[in-house]
């Protein structure tokens, strides 16, 4: 469950039905997220913020927020498909799902480092 309505930030509007429809609610929901080497470097700025049209729902899953960070943030988008997502300080799925008030970091992949340990004397 996503922290208290209070906290979170969205936009409403109801969409008008057609006769014979029910009127839709969609709501704006504003993700900050932390970007760090790569990702930081390529977007120009160490945190981004992605707006996601929902109709309702308090939270969505990590691989909707990254196909958003793609559409808004193109800059970043092809490394988009090989970071670790960090929710609340722990590895994150792509189903599990985040709220606005949680604290997201895109961690791209890092390399280096010696093929073999190295010899103890």
């Amino acid at each position: 469950m996503c922290g208290t309505a209070s906290r979170l930030e969205f936009q409403f509007w109801i969409r008008r039905a057609k006769p014979g429809q029910k009127a839709r609610v969609i709501c704006t929901l504003e993700f900050s997220i932390l970007l760090f080497a790569s990702l930081k470097d390529a977007a120009g700025a160490g945190q981004i913020t992605v707006q996601v049209q929902n109709s309702g729902a308090q939270a969505i899953t990590v691989d909707e927020l990254l196909r958003e960070c793609a559409t808004q943030y193109p800059a970043i988008a092809k490394w988009l498909p090989y970071v670790r997502v960090a929710v609340n300080c722990t590895y994150a799925a792509g189903a599990q799902t985040v709220c606005t008030d949680d604290e997201i970091a895109l961690l791209p992949p890092v390399s280096g480092g010696a093929t073999q340990a190295p010899e103890r004397s």
